[in-house]
């Protein structure tokens, strides 16, 4: 059931285009943001993402051979277009980079929550 909440309305209802008996072809594809503003979080971003990881103590060298594959993967024609069909954005990222990524994501999250008062139950 497609439902939207309308937080200036504060009130749940159709989303728009299916509140009528014959609702149009819908193909404009909603992005992330636009679910943030439905919730109340205009301009919020938080992105899905997925990392590999080694144990700790893993060697350096292969750390570094693991990734090189990956970014090999990741930049391959074939990847780019079946994430393409599925609107996923892969930016290849060396093991320091995904490290300061996960420190900024993480504060970026502690400040949402704070924000959004939101309590571990």
């Amino acid at each position: 059931l497609p439902i939207t909440w309308y937080t200036q309305e504060r009130r749940w209802g159709m989303s728009p285009g299916y509140d009528n008996a014959a609702p149009q072809d819908f193909t404009r594809l909603a992005g992330d943001s636009c679910l943030f503003c439905h919730t109340g979080y205009p301009g919020a971003d938080v992105p899905i993402w997925f990392s590999y990881w080694a144990p700790v103590g893993t060697p350096v060298e292969i750390v570094q051979k693991l990734n090189a594959r990956m970014v090999e993967i990741a930049k391959s024609g074939d990847m780019k277009e079946r994430m393409r069909q599925i609107n996923v954005v892969v930016p290849p990222q060396t093991p320091d980079e995904m490290g300061r990524f996960l420190i900024e994501d993480t504060g970026r999250n502690a400040e949402l929550i704070k924000v959004a008062n939101i309590k571990l139950e």
